[in-house]
């Protein structure tokens, strides 16, 4: 039933149209009262006049507004029970009114002014009537289900009401599935390209919205406060729903929401998560014609295990690859190879700054100003844009690991498999069926040792011939890469990040037909899940993963190194520089390899290190993660209170071991025990500066030529 209050505004507004009616005559015009429907959802208005005593329901569908409804009926009175048409007037006596009941007219405070002279106020008055956005469609889909757990039935989902379910309706298809379908594509939020939010499974805990505050600082999300026993309730339904919303309003995309995802890894019941790209997945490694390639992120191989209830770590790296292949990847490669040749970019990069610092033109300062700040993470370079545009210069101008890895995939390593393939008069579905071995060299035929070796030396051969040729084809790069046939290669990467998701739609990292060159992105939650969905292992079943075969990472970009391991820690990046910057400027193999002045949790960690050869610079640095203490620093260094030249910022707490799209946990102190195990893979690691990594080194001889050369760029 109607509630005392909208059946009070209710009358109140068809006593005013009968009064109105009754003192004129015959002759005088009824009088039209202009509607305004603002959709909170896309911010479009809709405007329409009617007359005075019109039901909004009729105003909306004449203004081809739709507004969701189960128990009105154009042909029948209207009840107003069922709560679900449920909207919101400006000036209105109550928060929220039903569409079906309430009357179009005039109110005290509600109208907006006439901004056209010619017409009689008298006869053209404004009413405004807001419809959807988060709130109430919230209120709907509470409607919805409150008026289904009333039935009788035995599954009171919307769900239930799945399209084209005629078992309840054999004469037809059932209105409420029109309905239920239309309220929860409506209901979900997919506007980002990273994260997705689903009030109806919100029950209102707000870990989401402290995770956003207390630990990011972003402020984007909130949850609305219960009603108190003394205030009014909301038409339709007896309290708001619990969800969760946006402080604005408004869906994530047009929020300040950076996409770091750590409401992500506190929300219990999935109501907001990471946009899946599993489907598309699945499809592709079901597609015979398409070669799958993945790369795993350093923070992958430490995580993974954690999806399958064991302990950080408790996976190596090799049962990480043979988990891959067993899923149907053809090729998996190790992002740990371009985060070395990040480095080998990026301290090449500081120190060419530091020079133009000391003696470059006013013009290239400018152009390459200090401090430099790394880039590697996307939740940091969507702040720097959307919040801190004046610090884009200060960013370097190396692409992240992933990013590099796929262009290197696409743009160097594909077109050797098909000439490769062409050669040899094979076709294309060889690739398929490749046989590997155990340490994960891919060929076309069990070819002999012998002949391997042959193979690999004509290749060694012609390196000299195919540098010298690429280079000079280097202005010509973009009619090369316009001529491959990209159609048949897809690229996956596993990453820590749901920012990743984000980055790799970057218009920088699309290829000449505008597709990116990263397929999708899958966080480290969604691998697991297609490992279950591929039947490679169980996440309830613990022992499900002990027969997965250990197998090497894929050649060429299978080879790493301690200093790409550590990445994944906060810290990790700046360390792995310095590694490489202090042997460069020494002109030594320097033994020492920690530097514990940029190690720890800290939020924010300063450090002044010596490097050359007779340590006569003092390179000034500092390490800060977690959103929340990254906008602290910033304040600092817009104050003039802090000059640093090398400044590694990283979005989520602890670096990517702590990232929007790790497995959730319980445990206090799993930030702590990921770290040591990624440390712990260093130290273990025979190679553990960046520059000494012999694939780094034949990518530059085959392919870049030095860092900072133009093809690298």
């Amino acid at each position: 039933m109607t509630s005392t209050l909208e059946q009070q505004q209710t009358e109140d507004c068809n006593n005013n149209n009968n009064n109105n009616q009754t003192m004129m005559s015959p002759t005088m015009t009824t009088t039209m009262v202009t509607v305004e429907f603002h959709d909170d959802t896309d911010g479009s208005v809709t405007t329409v006049q009617v007359p005075e005593g019109t039901k909004i329901i009729q105003a909306a569908r004449q203004a081809n507004v739709y507004i969701p409804t189960l128990c009105h009926h154009p042909r029948l009175t209207p009840v107003g029970k069922c709560g679900l048409c449920v909207v919101s007037v400006e000036g209105g006596p109550t928060p929220t009114q039903l569409a079906c009941t309430t009357t179009v007219c005039r109110r005290d405070g509600g109208s907006a002014p006439n901004n056209n002279d010619d017409e009689d106020d008298d006869h053209h008055h404004s009413m405004r009537v807001h419809v959807h956005g988060p709130v109430l469609n919230g209120l709907a889909d509470a409607a919805l289900r409150r008026n289904l757990d009333r039935s009788s039935w035995t599954n009171p989902t919307p769900q239930r009401f799945a399209a084209h379910n005629n078992d309840l309706a054999p004469c037809g298809t059932l209105e409420l599935e029109d309905l239920a379908a239309w309220v929860r594509h409506e209901m979900v939020d997919v506007s980002s390209n990273a994260i997705s939010y689903d009030p109806s499974l919100c029950i209102g805990c707000s870990r989401c919205v402290r995770a956003c505050d207390q630990l990011q600082g972003m402020k984007v999300l909130e949850a609305p406060l219960p009603l108190s026993s003394g205030s009014t309730a909301t038409v339709g339904i007896a309290t708001a729903p619990p969800c969760m919303t946006t402080r604005a309003g408004r869906v994530l995309k047009e929020t300040d929401c950076i996409s770091c995802g750590q409401c992500t890894v506190f929300c219990p019941t999935g109501a907001i998560k990471e946009v899946d790209h599993t489907p598309q997945v699945m499809r592709a490694l079901s597609d015979p014609d398409r070669v799958v390639v993945l790369q795993t992120a350093p923070s992958v191989r430490v995580t993974i295990s954690e999806m399958f209830g064991e302990d950080p770590g408790a996976w190596s790296e090799q049962k990480l690859v043979g988990a891959a292949k067993a899923c149907g990847f053809h090729f998996v490669f190790d992002t740990n190879m371009t985060a070395d040749l990040t480095i080998m970019e990026e301290a090449n990069e500081l120190l060419h700054r530091i020079d133009i610092a000391q003696n470059g033109t006013e013009h290239e300062r400018k152009k390459s100003p200090l401090p430099m700040f790394t880039s590697c993470c996307p939740g940091w370079i969507n702040l720097v844009e959307q919040s801190y545009p004046e610090l884009i210069p200060h960013l370097s101008t190396c692409r992240s690991p992933m990013g590099m890895l796929s262009s290197v995939i696409r743009h160097h390593w594909w077109p050797k498999q098909l000439r490769m393939n062409e050669e040899t008069h094979e076709a294309h579905d060889s690739f398929v069926s490749w046989p590997r071995t155990k340490k994960g060299h891919s060929f076309r035929k069990r070819s002999s040792r012998k002949l391997v070796l042959q193979q690999e030396n004509e290749e060694l051969k012609s390196r000299v011939a195919n540098l010298e040729a690429k280079l000079a084809m280097a202005n010509d790069t973009e009619t090369s890469l316009d001529e491959i046939d990209q159609s048949k290669l897809y690229v996956v990467a596993v990453m820590p990040c749901t920012a990743k998701k984000d980055e790799m739609a970057r218009d920088q990292l699309r290829m000449l037909d505008g597709k990116p060159e990263t397929d999708a992105v899958l966080t480290v939650r969604e691998f697991g899940r297609l490992m279950e969905l591929r039947g490679v292992a169980k996440r309830e079943d613990p022992y499900s993963s002990k027969n997965i075969p250990e197998l090497m990472y894929d050649n060429p970009f299978g080879d790493s190194t301690g200093a790409a391991i550590i990445f994944g820690v906060t810290g990790g990046v700046m360390e792995a520089a310095l590694r490489t910057a202090a042997d460069v400027l020494s002109g030594k193999d320097i033994q020492r390899v920690k530097y514990e002045g940029v190690r720890g949790m800290a939020g924010i960690k300063e450090a002044t290190v010596q490097l050359g050869r007779k340590n006569e610079i003092d390179l000034s640095v500092a390490v800060c993660h977690q959103m929340r203490n990254v906008r602290e620093f910033l304040a600092q260094i817009e104050a003039g209170e802090k000059t640093y030249h090398f400044v590694e910022v990283m979005t989520c707490p602890g670096g990517c071991i702590g990232g929007g799209g790790l497995p959730q946990s319980r445990d206090p102190n799993i930030l702590v025990k990921r770290v040591s195990k990624i440390y712990s893979l260093d130290e273990r690691n025979v190679i553990r500066k960046s520059h000494q990594n012999k694939a780094v080194s034949s990518l530059y001889f085959d392919l870049l030529g030095k860092p900072l050369s133009h093809l690298s760029h």
